[in-house]
């Protein structure tokens, strides 16, 4: 039963087709999406690799499937495509240790301004994030903040 009624109330307007979605971004996810509505100029948002620390207090979305999935890149592409930032940091081991996805963070965010730091001091940011989106990345340092911006304004994406 539909509020008393055995069907369902239906819109005037035509039947969807194969393809057709609700949300018109890319974002499906409530959560994430939601989190990237809240941001923020100059929030920041955490992209962590599945063994990343998220300090009590901090929000987390979880987002990890299994061992790989989604990946640090395909999140940070998705994120951006409903956020602008000003800039990025990211720890200095990333370089060394995930060079594949060091170069494509460096490809996707080409207009951010990066700092890049050590990764006890990206460490030391992490408690001050307003969201931690968690990965299932599990190559070593893939992690990433980002510094919310205002759309169409500055340098960043």
């Amino acid at each position: 039963m539909y509020g008393g009624r055995s069907e369902p109330i239906r819109g005037s307007g035509p039947e969807p087709e194969e393809g057709d979605t609700l949300k018109k971004t890319m974002v499906l996810n409530r959560e994430l999406s939601a989190a990237i509505a809240g941001m923020g100029h100059t929030d920041l948002m955490l992209i962590a690799d599945a063994a990343h620390p998220i300090p009590r207090g901090v929000e987390r979305i979880d987002l990890a499937l299994r061992p790989g999935m989604p990946g640090t890149v395909d999140v940070l592409e998705t994120i951006l495509s409903e956020l602008s930032i000003e800039g990025y940091y990211v720890a200095a081991e990333m370089e060394e240790a995930s060079p594949g996805i060091w170069a494509a963070c460096g490809r996707i965010l080409a207009q951010a301004p990066r700092t890049i730091v050590p990764h006890a001091e990206f460490k030391a940011i992490v408690p001050t994030v307003r969201y931690a989106i968690r990965t299932g990345e599990y190559s070593a340092f893939a992690n990433l903040i980002l510094v919310a911006g205002i759309a169409g304004v500055g340098a960043g994406t």
